[in-house]
């Protein structure tokens, strides 16, 4: 993590329990801020969810790009929220940022070959079959990678199953209803 992120967690920490310990709340605000938190989080992960599904159907450049986006907010969202509720989320941290790291070498192998495929037709002679080479590896570098998504994707399914499972004490004493995590009805080869 970066100190610039690391900061902004801290400060967004921060804000959370001042809002925890406002009374009388603000209007909309009347929910404790692990609740709500965990609301956003369960969004983020639908969005992420739903993107996933895309890309394992058609695993896609802008697809890939678009599940990354989608997992780089759901993994913030849970280090943000990994120090307002004790719930297991440390465990479902670890293989979203391994998507995510997978995901970002993924759009740097894309944009890698996207520039070389603009610069062969400026290049002559050998150098032609060297940026053709390099195209190549680059291409290789997002098949394997492509074949590696569904492993670490199910990884973060299993863990986001079981990080639910201990939110929904707290969504119970809170008197909201139970989380849609997909944990029975998401298919097994997703």
């Amino acid at each position: 993590r970066s100190e610039r992120f690391t900061r902004l967690l801290g400060d967004l920490q921060q804000v959370a329990e001042d809002l925890v310990t406002l009374s009388p709340a603000p209007a909309g605000l009347d929910r404790p801020a692990a609740t709500i938190a965990l609301e956003v989080l369960a969004a983020a992960w639908q969005t992420a969810r739903e993107r996933g599904l895309r890309a394992r159907q058609k695993p896609t450049a802008k697809r890939l790009h678009a599940m990354r986006i989608a997992v780089r907010r759901v993994r913030y969202l849970a280090e943000w929220q990994s120090g307002l509720v004790s719930t297991g989320l440390n465990e479902f941290i670890a293989p979203v940022k391994a998507l995510q790291d997978m995901l970002g070498d993924h759009q740097d192998a894309e944009v890698a070959r996207s520039t070389l495929d603009e610069l062969r037709p400026l290049s002559k002679g050998g150098s032609a079959k060297i940026i053709q080479d390099l195209a190549d590896q680059q291409l290789k570098v997002q098949r394997r990678l492509e074949r590696q998504f569904p492993a670490h994707w199910r990884a973060c399914r299993r863990r986001r199953m079981v990080a639910t499972r201990l939110w929904e004490p707290l969504r119970a004493a809170a008197g909201l209803p139970p989380l849609s995590h997909g944990g029975t009805t998401e298919s097994k080869d997703v």
